[in-house]
């Protein structure tokens, strides 16, 4: 086996003077291709980019809306609550024992339609009386005129003779026949008259047997019934003993929404106009109602006009009681020039806008502000309709300054009122 004494030279160490030289190169290497990096960067940097050069030159890109007319308006929301347009009891004009009960609460009915039916057998006999007592009443006509013409007749040929031969004929039986002419002629006219009485009464109590059907004034909901299948109802004839009523009916098919409308906004209130209705209850569902009618007068205790709006309600989906909210337009301002808010700098009732020209230079002009609603001005003054004006950030702007200019989606619901 070999030794480190029999190979020396397996074993021997490098002379110290080659590892020296090979650290100083590796270090002149890494020190080169540092500076071609560095000088790589720096010319990247320092070396002009034609595209950038070339965008220096452009004018910025700014978005507009035009100047447009349209009706601006505040709104003023006001509590109210729905009532029946007609809500009234029914009551019995006659009196009689309820034999039929055709409704009950809840149930719908129609103008007309029987609710329920009393029996009186007294006002029954009374009529059957009638009718006997106009029935004679007419025959006594007949034969009072039977007479009539039989008086009449002699009187008439009497007098005839007298005439034709005076003296044929005795004078006194000539006056005779003309009595007997005009009281047979007053016997029929008071049997006549007996005849209108008996129709007249007949007609009363055949009118009084018809109340025995209680019927519904109008369309509309049975909301109450008072009575029993059975009950005696007494009519009343005096305050004090006033009828019970049988039904109570309302008309659920139009409400009447009352709402109190403050002193400041009276002179919005007009007949006929459209107003939005919302009704938290039944999930925020909107109606469209109309303004009826209003007291046209200030309460000086609330300071409020009482307003009633009609909602119709065909579905009967409301229900009187309910509670609503009117949504009321005020102060409106008809064609109205306007533009969005953000395209304003305004103070007070005046405020700073930029204007792009034909010319599409930027223009700097002070208008007379008016009415402010949520996303739009009223511009009084210092526009035209169809000018267009920067929105965004028209302070980066200089007047004069050149721009090009774009309307992009956001900017075109800006101009949606």
């Amino acid at each position: 086996m070999a030794t480190e004494n029999d190979i020396p030279h397996l074993f021997a160490t490098p002379p110290d003077d080659h590892r020296p030289r090979r650290r100083t190169g590796l270090i002149l290497t890494v020190v080169a291709l540092g500076v071609i990096a560095a000088g790589a960067l720096w010319y990247r940097w320092t070396s002009p980019n034609p595209s950038a050069a070339a965008d220096s030159t452009a004018p910025p890109t700014v978005g507009v809306v035009k100047v447009t007319r349209r009706d601006l308006y505040n709104t003023v929301t006001i509590p109210g609550e729905f009532r029946a347009y007609w809500d009234v009891p029914i009551h019995a004009k006659v009196s009689g024992i309820v034999t039929n009960m055709a409704v009950d609460y809840g149930d719908l009915v129609k103008q007309g339609q029987v609710l329920a039916t009393l029996y009186d057998p007294e006002l029954t006999a009374e009529y059957t009386l009638a009718l006997a007592a106009e029935r004679t009443a007419r025959e006594k006509v007949r034969e009072e005129r039977a007479a009539y013409d039989e008086a009449n007749e002699i009187y008439t040929n009497l007098a005839a003779v007298i005439k034709a031969q005076p003296g044929l004929v005795a004078q006194i039986e000539v006056d005779k026949a003309a009595d007997r002419s005009r009281n047979t002629s007053a016997a029929l006219a008071a049997a006549q008259q007996q005849v209108s009485e008996a129709e007249a009464n007949a007609a009363k109590l055949q009118a009084l047997c018809t109340y025995t059907n209680i019927v519904s004034p109008f369309k509309g909901v049975v909301t109450e019934r008072y009575v029993d299948s059975g009950q005696l109802i007494q009519v009343g004839t005096t305050t004090e003993t006033q009828s019970l009523p049988v039904f109570r009916i309302s008309d659920n098919y139009l409400l009447r929404l009352e709402i109190p409308v403050s002193v400041g906004y009276v002179k919005d209130i007009h007949l006929g106009d459209r107003v939005e209705v919302r009704v938290d209850s039944l999930g925020g569902k909107t109606y469209t109602g109309t303004i009826a009618r209003f007291t046209r007068r200030v309460d000086m205790a609330t300071r409020t006009m009482i307003t009633e709006v009609d909602v119709e309600n065909p579905h009967l989906e409301l229900v009187p009681g309910m509670y609503a909210w009117v949504v009321l337009h005020v102060q409106p301002r008809l064609q109205a020039l306007t533009v969005p808010t953000v395209a304003v700098a305004a103070v007070g009732d005046q405020g700073t806008v930029y204007v792009v020209n034909a010319a599409r230079k930027v223009e700097q002009r002070i208008v007379k502000l008016g009415l402010e609603v949520p996303n739009r001005w009223e511009i009084v003054s210092g526009l035209n309709e169809g000018d267009e004006v920067v929105v965004g950030h028209p302070a980066e702007l200089q007047p004069g300054e050149a721009v090009s200019v774009t309307n992009s989606v956001a900017l075109t619901e800006l101009n949606q009122p």
